[in-house]
């Protein structure tokens, strides 16, 4: 049978004309189905709605089939429903008369409360198709389409229906419409209060696709009881505007008067004095083009305007403005388990889901494009994961016919992105952006790339070196230090809302993008384009990077915290395998003294990254410096060479507790070092560096050792470094002499001259010190341990006060709780312990508790980390043996010890925590001390016998306050009078003596 397509008649009862028709009934076929065939018997060829139905309905009614081209669809397309839809709501307008009422598209969505759904035993081919009047489905069906039909005359005769509102909407707000409470309240709050009306203009503003569209019609539905008439036109330019005004006149029948039909409905809508109709203004992005429109009936209704353009708020035409952000992350992925029909009960697809709404930036239009493309396609949260991953171009670039948004993520934005392309400022700031951090471009940033930044000299003294040095571009440097230039080109992006902008007091503006318009403005570039724009973010970020910030900048590691983000956008970019983008040296713009390359600069930047000690993001920070490697195999110099080294030192080493791996890496690097400096020579800074090396190494031979260790090396070390002219050492020289003061001072602290070292370590805090350093911290941390030694328990205190709020003054609440950065963790813990030793119990463990939850929240901690939480452990159990809580004490001092030998005692650490090692006797010989004070002797005498068998062998250890010492003599005190196994064993010497000071 031929294809029947559109709005045909089958019946149309007895009336005499189509005007007298009460009701149609209209047979819509699915997919693969035809007009009539659909409802045709394959063996009787009885068309039940055609030969059975009419007959058996009243005469007033009409019964229509709708046929379509059901067929029209592939594996990459899906059928346009929204244009079927629109077909079939034209076809009824034209079999149906409308006088005085219009008909409004909301009823033609089918989303009714009441539908009936009608079970019938058939499969899926024969459900519709009956072979006579006996047939039990067709019984059914008839039946519930006689109550259907019998449904409108149960009310009384001649009762006008309720008054609606007249409808000109071009569509419905989605089915599955989610969130936005807050939103629709804030619209009804600031619109419907009024009583009697007023008019109001209220704008929605936003990024494309955050739903501004799909918010204003929901608005419209939800509330249309109180409007008679809701209006809906495409602002998008002022001839469309123009169009959909001539188009609202015409179907309002507004008589004809001056022949202009726009200031015609201009007039009519300004008569409507009640303020009872509403217009929405979508897509508004240009307010120029719609304030003709706008201005003569601003005062007579209300007007909801959407737009991109954040300045929309500021026009004196707008009472009222709502940024529309992103949706919550539980409305998103409800929004996307309910546009994809996702079983929720299935765990693992509420993960992925969480997951990928996380990673579409919560961006309505996206999610919804996704839900789509899950649905129609049937796939699950994870196979469409696997794509957006593998294909995110094309994916985010696919427009699922079953969309209710006009555009593809990609399409929406590159509608932006090209109006950008002809403002040559705000397309270069764009490019730059696209290969930065997105969520945090502050303008100082910005502005330190265009201006000399201070970097150390060969000569070991500062310098500044202007941005051509670093191979920043000149279009780059005189867009970013004109004020005038650099404010046009953010005002451009901010008002299409491609980024966002807030004001900080020391930064200036922080601009922000939304991931995907992040990740589509990188992905529309050319390979020859990304390579160029890749290689001048990596200058720009290599030059406004602070070099030694502490110390150059007097600053508090603030820039660099702040930058830290773009380094590892960098890393991403560059070592993203299918980016195919090399760092390659520019040309220099002007000539220079610098004889840097680009690739040196940028190992530079990141070996002047704090990216050690709780600083940075710990799984990349490793990676990081295996990039600086990177960048330094075709380099000859030392001073970088030597600086990359004293990086991975700490990184490498240190962190992991392999002290004496790096102490062999130094002693094996130190000759080459030697060799090159013997013919090239050697000037200030790369002595400089040569110095840092060698008083780690001394470091590094003493580090958590105890007293009968060989300490002359390290001391010798120390000695025989010296500036190039001692008696005028250049700054970086400088820097030098303070970390091998500081370093000298540690060193007689492990050794147990008490004495020594806080003599030392007052030379430099006094003379070397860079306030707010890690340097400085660690050295206050050891110079109120030794005060604490010595028994100057309140200076200590002191001390430590005032190094903890000059480190807190600047940081919020939430950086607080999670700072890991060494040296603060080191002062509080030693302040613990002050609060301990001052028998202020309650506020010591408050103290102690609190670090202790801070270390459980870190997962995996280095090496030194480790030692602090074991060292909170002990001064915990301490604590509770100063409350006489011996039982709380006896669960921390089990605690440390199990800690001790089950997690510190592995790797490069193995046997140096072990129950034979000097402070793992201590916590057994604490634990002993407990088990007498709680009666239980028979537990007791073992472990002091284990303890003091052990720390007869041992010399002490004093590089852990109080453990080995005050603490150790004060449990010996207490085990004198206390009864041993036997008689020989109390006779046995006491353990090596410890004197308390």
């Amino acid at each position: 049978m031929e294809p029947l397509y559109g709005v045909q008649e089958i019946h149309c009862g007895s009336t005499s004309s189509s005007d007298e028709v009460a009701i149609d009934i209209v047979a819509v076929h699915g997919l693969g189905g035809h007009a009539v065939e659909t409802w045709t018997h394959a063996k009787t060829e009885t068309c039940w709605i055609r030969d059975l139905l009419p007959d058996r309905l009243p005469q007033e009614t009409r019964v229509l089939v709708f046929g379509y081209n059901a067929k029209r669809f592939r594996h990459d397309a899906e059928l346009d429903f929204l244009d079927v839809a629109r077909q079939l709501v034209s076809g009824l307008l034209g079999h149906r008369k409308i006088s005085n009422e219009i008909v409004s598209r909301e009823s033609a969505v089918l989303n009714v409360e009441n539908e009936s759904v009608i079970p019938l035993n058939a499969d899926h081919s024969n459900i519709v198709r009956f072979a006579n009047a006996n047939d039990n489905n067709f019984q059914t069906a008839l039946h519930n389409i006689t109550v259907l039909v019998q449904r409108p005359y149960q009310g009384p005769r001649g009762e006008p229906p309720p008054k609606t509102s007249r409808l000109f909407l071009p569509f419905m707000p989605r089915s599955y419409f989610i969130g936005r409470k807050h939103e629709l309240e804030q619209l009804r709050t600031s619109l419907l209060p009024q009583n009697p009306p007023v008019h109001k203009s209220i704008a929605l503003f936003g990024q494309s696709g955050v739903g501004k569209t799909q918010l204003a019609l929901k608005y419209s539905i939800e509330n249309r009881e109180n409007y008679d008439y809701i209006f809906f036109v495409n602002a998008q330019t002022s001839d469309i505007l123009r169009n959909e005004f001539i188009k609202l006149h015409a179907s309002l029948r507004i008589p004809e008067g001056s022949g202009d039909a726009m200031v015609e409905l201009q007039n009519w809508l300004a008569s409507q004095t009640n303020c009872r109709w509403l217009l929405v203004f979508d897509n508004a992005n240009s307010l120029g083009s719609v304030v003709p429109f706008l201005k003569p009936i601003a005062l007579f209704g209300h007007i909801i305007l959407t737009s991109q353009d954040a300045r929309v708020k500021d026009s004196e035409l707008v009472d009222d403005a709502l940024a529309i952000g992103m949706m919550s992350p539980d409305e998103s992925q409800r929004l996307l388990l309910s546009r994809a029909a996702v079983d929720t009960s299935q765990l693992d697809e509420l993960e992925l889901a969480a997951a990928l709404v996380k990673e579409l930036g919560y961006l309505p239009l996206a999610i919804d494009s996704a839900g789509a493309y899950i649905n129609v396609r049937q796939k699950t949260v994870g196979q469409y994961s696997q794509l957006f991953h593998k294909y995110t171009q094309d994916i985010l670039d696919h427009r699922p016919e079953a969309s209710s948004y006009p555009l593809s993520v990609v399409g929406s934005l590159e509608v932006s992105f090209n109006l950008v392309d002809s403002k040559t400022d705000a397309s270069l700031l764009l490019s730059l952006f696209a290969f930065l951090d997105r969520s945090d471009i502050t303008e100082q940033f910005l502005r330190r790339a265009s201006t000399p930044q201070l970097r150390w000299a060969g000569n070991g003294e500062p310098e500044l070196v202007e941005p051509a040095a670093s191979y920043v571009s000149n279009e780059y440097c005189s867009l970013l230090d004109n004020d005038l230039r650099f404010d046009n080109a953010i005002e451009v992006l901010t008002s299409l809302s491609l980024i966002q902008s807030v004001k900080r007091d020391v930064a200036g503006r922080c601009l922000s993008l939304h991931p995907l318009t992040h990740r589509c403005a990188k992905m529309r570039m050319s390979l020859q384009k990304k390579q160029k724009e890749a290689n001048q973010a990596l200058c720009i970020l290599a030059h406004a990077f602070p070099s030694d910030e502490f110390v150059l900048e007097k600053g508090s590691g603030i820039l660099g915290r702040a930058y830290m983000a773009h380094i590892y956008v960098c890393y991403d970019t560059f070592k993203d395998p299918e980016s195919q983008l090399n760092v390659e040296t520019p040309e220099k713009d002007a000539p220079d003294s610098n004889s840097m390359t680009l690739s040196e600069q940028a190992a530079l930047m990141i070996l002047n990254a704090n990216i050690t000690y709780g600083e940075g993001d710990e799984s990349k920070n490793k990676f990081l410096l295996a990039w600086a490697d990177e960048f330094l195999l075709d380099s000859t110099s030392m001073y970088l060479k030597g600086r990359a080294l004293e990086v991975r030192l700490a990184i490498g080493y240190y962190e992991n507790g392999d002290y004496t791996g790096g102490a062999t890496a130094v002693r094996e690097f130190l000759p080459g070092m030697r060799a090159v400096i013997a013919v090239e020579g050697l000037d200030q800074r790369t002595n400089a560096q040569l110095g840092m090396l060698e008083v780690t190494l001394a470091e590094l031979l003493v580090t958590e050792v105890e007293l009968d260790t060989d300490f002359n090396e390290s001391l010798e070390l120390l000695r025989q470094w010296k500036p190039q002219d001692p008696q005028s050492p250049s700054q970086k020289e400088r820097m030098t002499l303070g970390v091998l003061s500081q370093t000298l001072g540690k060193i007689l602290k492990d050794k147990g001259d008490w004495v020594g070292c806080a003599k030392e370590l007052e030379h430099y805090l006094q003379e070397y010190v860079v306030a707010g350093s890690q340097n400085e911290g660690w050295a206050t941390g050891d110079y109120a341990q030794v005060l604490m030694e010595m028994g100057h328990i309140d200076r200590a205190e002191s001390i430590l006060r005032d190094q903890l709020d000059k480190r807190s003054v600047h940081m919020s609440p939430e950086e607080k709780s999670r700072d890991r950065r060494s040296d603060i963790m080191f002062i509080e813990i030693q302040y613990g312990e002050c609060m301990c030793l001052q028998r202020r119990y309650t506020e010591a463990e408050h103290a102690l508790l609190e670090l202790k939850t801070k270390f459980d929240g870190f997962g995996q901690i280095w090496h030194f980390e480790k030692t602090r939480y074991f060292f909170i452990l002990c001064a915990l159990a301490r604590v509770a043996c100063g409350t006489m809580n011996f039982e709380k004490a006896l669960a921390f001092w089990e605690h440390a010890l199990k800690y001790a030998t089950e997690v510190m005692d592995t790797g490069y650490q193995k046997g140096k925590w072990c129950r034979t090692a000097f402070l793992v006797s201590v916590v057994i010989y604490s634990l002993a001390d407990c088990l007498y004070q709680l009666g239980d002797e028979k537990k007791a005498v073992p472990l002091r016998r284990e303890a003091e068998e052990t720390l007869r062998s041992h010399k002490r250890a004093c590089w852990m306050l109080g453990l080995g010492t005050y603490w150790l003599q004060e449990v010996k005190n207490r085990m004198k009078d206390r009864p041993r196994e036997s008689e020989r064993v109390a006779t046995t010497p006491e353990p090596g003596e410890v004197e308390m000071t």
